[in-house]
């Protein structure tokens, strides 16, 4: 039998960005992942009713796409899968970074805010860019979502505890059942998180006017 051998190699790929608001004036900077088969340039319509004077969007799409059913028509995308997993999280904080800093940091000033939303497997990939880089953030926004539990050990939650969070779960979420939104719950108290938790009725989609209220 043939010997085969597994390698790796780094190469270039152009990733989707899509922008919402005034960077110049706006007071409020915001990176938001979207969740497992959707797109930027989709999720970014969530974000059309606020004020584009005072609000700049960041939204990057995530970086492999396929068919949502059957091998053709709709397109969604994921930021990672169970296979090489690992190296999907290096490959999703290279492109964080890099997004942070070619769209967000050079807006930055102690008068402006930075936020950071994520939704659904968004919020998750959004935890580990946190946990393994130094990226200073004014708030936390999960939505739909759990704590990822590769990062739940000392080294990382001593970082991530010091940020403002908040977390956002709907009434009905059909992916995380009552028993989950008890853990989480206990999770983030038992190691002592600064943490609003928002339960607001519905299922397990992202709510703009809920945001709203909040911002």
């Amino acid at each position: 039998m043939m010997k085969s051998e597994k390698h790796f190699i780094s190469t270039p790929k152009t990733a989707i960005v899509v922008n919402v608001g005034n960077a110049s004036t706006a007071k409020n900077y915001w990176l938001v992942l979207h969740g497992y088969g959707q797109l930027a340039e989709n999720f970014q319509s969530h974000f059309q009713n606020f004020d584009s004077q005072k609000n700049y969007f960041v939204i990057p799409n995530a970086l492999n796409h396929f068919y949502l059913k059957s091998g053709k028509g709709d397109v969604g995308a994921s930021w990672m899968t169970k296979y090489e997993r690992e190296k999907d999280i290096l490959d999703n904080n290279a492109y964080l970074n890099k997004v942070f800093h070619q769209f967000i940091k050079p807006y930055l000033t102690n008068e402006r805010c930075f936020y950071v939303l994520g939704f659904s497997q968004g919020a998750a990939t959004l935890i580990r860019w946190l946990a393994m880089e130094d990226i200073k953030v004014d708030k936390i926004i999960l939505w739909g979502s759990v704590f990822p539990p590769d990062m739940e050990n000392e080294r990382y939650i001593h970082s991530l505890k010091n940020f403002q969070w908040m977390y956002f779960i709907g009434s009905q979420d059909e992916f995380i059942s009552n028993e989950e939104k008890e853990k989480q719950k206990h999770f983030f108290e038992s190691h002592q998180f600064s943490i609003q938790w928002i339960e607001y009725e519905g299922k397990h989609n992202f709510n703009a006017n809920v945001l709203q209220r909040y911002f």
